[in-house]
Order: C-alpha cells, then structure tokens, then sequence
C-alpha cells in the first residue's frame, strides 16, 4: 500500500512541471526593420522572339501579395554597348510585360539591360547570347532498359558536335505530340493542330541534372571540343487512343548561357522546396546576375526536331 502511495506521488511530481509549460504562454513584440524594396527582372534573349522584360517589386516579409508589377519603369537595351532600344510597357488582364516592337538579338554579341524606376535602385545586367549547336541526328530507342521496379523507359539519343576552346551548357526538353484536325479532313484543305505534352527525362550521366519540366542541363567538362552522342532515358506516355497515328517528340535542343544554366539549376529545387509544409527541404538562395536587383538575364539558342519512333 505504501508503496503505490509512494508510485502516485513521484508521478504527480514529474507530470507537475510539463503541465506548468502547457499553460505559460509569452507574447514577444518585434520590431522588423523597414523592407527597402529592390526590382526583380526576368527577361530570356534569343533570336527566335522579340525582347521580353517583366519587371516586378520585392515584397516584405508581413505582404500577402504573390507579387506586384512595376508599370512605371524605364526599360533600355544595349547591344555591344550601343542603345538598340527602349521597351514599351504592355498589360492584359493576365499579364504585365515590356517588349521591343521590332527588335531581336542575335547570337555571339553582348547585350545589357537597364532598368530605372522612381523609388527603386537602379537595375543592369549583362550576358552573351551563345550560338546555335545544331543537332546532328536524334532516335529513340524503345524497352531500352528496366527501372528497379519492373518497368521499362525508352531512350533519346542526341547527336552533335561540341564546340572547343570555350565552355558550353546545353538545356533539353521534349514534348509528346499528338495531332487532331481542326477543320474537316476530307475538306481540300484541311488543319491540323497538336495536343502536347511535357517529357520527363532521367539520367545518370556525369554533369546532366534534371531542370524539372524546363528539361534536363549539362555542360561539356567530359567531351569539350568532341562530338558527343547524349543519352537520356524517359518514360513513354505512348498511346494514340486509336487513331493510328505514330509517336511523335518535339525536341528542343537550346544552347544556353552560363547565368541561365545555374539558374535553371537551382530553380526546380527552389520550387519543390516551397511547395510542401515546413519539411519539405531547406530555403534555396537562387542565383541572380541582376545589380541591385534580382532576377535573371541571360540567352539561349535553339535547335528543334520532330523525332518520330
């Protein structure tokens, strides 16, 4: 009897301090810093497009906003550091840009970008636009392996010659086609439109990192200066519902600046990690060659080919 007297009294003792921490609560004021807002710029260069430049605001850390527009902003571009243009500013309900009305960059020449906005610190950015590498010829091999659990993916076998004495970054990306007619098909001319879809590749290779759905990067520290033959596995999302027609891939080869590869580096990490509760991964510090500023301004080039199994 004693001793369960004894048992019942030790245990009251040890619940007593944890229920005391339950029931203290301490309200701590802070006093934040003011927030000194700075531009964010994102413009991607390349011949293909007219010059596009979103400019947007940082936010402070209490603003519930995704993000504000800078409509007021004085937007210039320089090519080999002569004035090539001043962008105008275009809105829609849906978005908010600047872009050159008839301007487009060309590959090899050196472009910088220099925003200025009342309140802001002034933004600049340079980079180069690098040029085009062609594919040389693409296949797709199909059951080209066996992942651990039981299923087969296919194979993109790319093709093309490296350039030497300088260091490239390559970006790849791929869609699924399907086609449907949009007008009559037995009509004398009949239109033809595609469905597409993203292609999620995979690899194991040496200096290939998978960018999400913007594809996958790879620099060319292992065949600088070598023709190279890139291989990279996926999983088919083959299947014509029927309508016999064949698989189709829209490939996209881009060669890239160096700032646009680290940034689409880190991006999709960036993204995954604010996408899930406090677990899901630490804050990622995304790169920006943006002076006072932050963002991305960099180039690419593009070869494109339908790659049909």
């Amino acid at each position: 009897m004693k001793l369960k007297s004894l048992f019942n009294i030790l245990k009251f003792v040890w619940w007593l301090p944890f229920s005391g921490m339950a029931s203290c609560e301490m309200v701590v004021d802070i006093d934040l810093p003011p927030h000194e807002s700075k531009l964010v710029v994102n413009c991607l260069l390349t011949p293909d497009s007219l010059v596009t430049v979103r400019v947007y605001k940082t936010l402070g850390p209490l603003d519930r906003k995704e993000s504000v527009a800078v409509s007021n902003a004085k937007v210039v571009l320089l090519e080999n550091s002569v004035v090539v243009d001043t962008l105008p500013f275009f809105s829609n309900p849906y978005e908010s840009y600047y872009r050159s009305k008839h301007f487009t960059p060309q590959a090899n020449k050196n472009y910088t970008l220099i925003v200025k906005a009342p309140g802001f610190p002034d933004a600049q950015a340079s980079c180069t636009i690098p040029g085009k590498v062609p594919i040389q010829k693409a296949s797709i091999r199909d059951s080209a392996g066996l992942d651990d659990g039981g299923q087969y993916f296919s194979r993109l076998l790319i093709t093309f010659q490296d350039p030497g004495h300088v260091q490239n970054f390559y970006n790849v990306s791929g869609q699924q086609l399907y086609s449907y007619y949009t007008s009559d098909p037995g009509g004398p001319n009949p239109q033809v439109a595609y469905y597409k879809y993203p292609i999620y590749f995979f690899s194991d290779l040496n200096d290939v990192e998978d960018g999400g759905e913007n594809g996958m990067l790879l620099k060319d520290n292992l065949f600088n200066g070598r023709q190279y033959e890139l291989s990279l596995n996926f999983y088919p999302p083959y299947g014509n519902n029927g309508s016999g027609q064949k698989d189709t891939m829209l490939l996209a080869f881009k060669t890239v600046s160096p700032e646009y590869h680290e940034y689409y580096r880190k991006l999709q990490l960036h993204l995954y990690n604010q996408g899930g509760d406090i677990f899901s991964g630490e804050p990622v510090v995304m790169p920006s060659n943006i002076q006072n500023g932050y963002g991305i301004f960099a180039g690419y080039t593009q070869d494109t080919l339908m790659v049909v199994k």
